[in-house]
């Protein structure tokens, strides 16, 4: 089993990160927030222990599993990286920290080997360590849209707050929404579905 220790990255984890960005949304992801929601990070002196599953969004198959060893200060990992010959056992230990709450309690951070930052989400790399998103050089799938996507997806945000069907023009007031509500939301997706046809329109003229 390889046990991760050191606090670097592989040297050539500099040409990862210099390559095409890779999205948040397509890496495996670790949120200590789910952890602590779960009571799998005790609070006290306790030790939690367990199995940590990853599922797809819409089939709801299984994509990978992960163990774990948790106490208050720390959370031991043990897990397998790649396939075939390649495939090998890492053990990682993910350092804790805890800070207190505004209005009481305190809440658990992990610590991110390479830079010592405090974040709430921890994401599997290629090379099969979990590091931090500004580590593994990450971005959000929205930072590469443009103008005319950032549009329809506003559109497409208003519209799921009046729950609107799927492919459907019409728009009809949710169930104890306010009729000002409503329409100030209908006139939102209305503009920003105008804003996102304008910026069709010049795109495509532009060919």
């Amino acid at each position: 089993m390889q046990v991760v220790q050191n606090r670097k990255l592989p040297d050539d984890f500099v040409c990862f990160c210099s390559m095409a960005r890779p999205l948040v949304e397509h890496q495996l992801a670790l949120d200590v927030r789910a952890f602590r929601r779960r009571g799998a990070i005790p609070w006290d002196h306790d030790m939690s222990t367990g199995f940590w599953i990853w599922r797809n969004p819409l089939t709801r198959e299984q994509v990978g599993s992960i163990g774990y060893t948790a106490i208050r200060t720390r959370m031991r990992l043990a897990y397998a990286c790649g396939k075939g010959d390649s495939r090998r056992d890492i053990a990682q230990v993910i350092r804790l920290e805890w800070t207190p709450c505004t209005y009481g309690g305190s809440r658990p951070w992990f610590l991110c080997d390479p830079c010592d930052r405090r974040v709430a989400i921890l994401y599997l790399t290629d090379h099969g360590v979990f590091a931090c998103r500004k580590c593994i050089g990450a971005a959000y799938s929205c930072q590469r849209e443009g103008f005319m996507d950032r549009m329809f997806r506003k559109r497409e945000r208003f519209r799921a707050r009046l729950r609107a069907e799927p492919g459907s023009e019409l728009l009809s007031k949710p169930k104890g929404m306010h009729w000002r509500t409503f329409m100030d939301l209908e006139d939102q997706a209305y503009h920003a579905e105008l804003a996102g046809l304008d910026a069709a329109v010049r795109r495509f003229c532009k060919w």
